[in-house]
């Protein structure tokens, strides 16, 4: 944090123990790409991740719909959602799912340089064979600001936490 004044976050795949950094490097209005050291890439909408880049079996985009805007104005309800992957021929593949948005309680997040009160949201989502439970902190704002997130049938989930907006 020290090495940087832009927004910095944190990435932990699921079975891994290793923090990989990110840091900002663009934005392009509600959408924020962040690098780490190596290269990869991850674009968020608003804390949600809408694809990836260089980490395998790539996310290439999402369309959150009725479940993105549930969960930043912390509401419950039910939507559809798109998950476009890379394949190994270079094509795409859809999947679609419908999800569940659940409210939490509240919670204090501390991370890096944040201390922000959070509602924790829930979505439990099921499609194309595949069912997966995402977890979000939601900042006032309506920010997510720390999330456990599916990326895949491959990828499987990843923590993130921002350390700095």
């Amino acid at each position: 944090l020290q090495a940087s004044k832009k927004p910095v976050a944190v990435l932990v795949a699921e079975g891994s123990k290793t923090p990989t950094l990110l840091e900002q490097v663009d934005r392009n209005g509600a959408y924020r790409t962040y690098f780490t050291a190596g290269g990869q890439s991850v674009t968020f909408r608003n804390g949600f991740v809408t694809a990836t880049r260089g980490l395998g079996h790539d996310l290439m985009s999402a369309s959150w719909g009725q479940t993105h805007m549930l969960i930043s104005t912390k509401r419950a309800g039910s939507g559809r959602k798109v998950m476009r992957f890379l394949t190994g021929e270079g094509g795409t593949v859809a999947l679609e799912f419908t999800c569940s948005v659940t409210l939490g309680g509240t919670e204090q997040m501390t991370s890096g340089e944040l201390n922000i009160n959070t509602r924790v949201m829930h979505e439990a989502c099921t499609g194309d064979g595949y069912s997966f439970t995402n977890g979000y902190q939601v900042a006032p704002s309506g920010m997510v600001v720390s999330s456990r997130q599916w990326l895949g049938p491959i990828s499987g989930s990843v923590a993130i936490d921002q350390l700095r907006l």
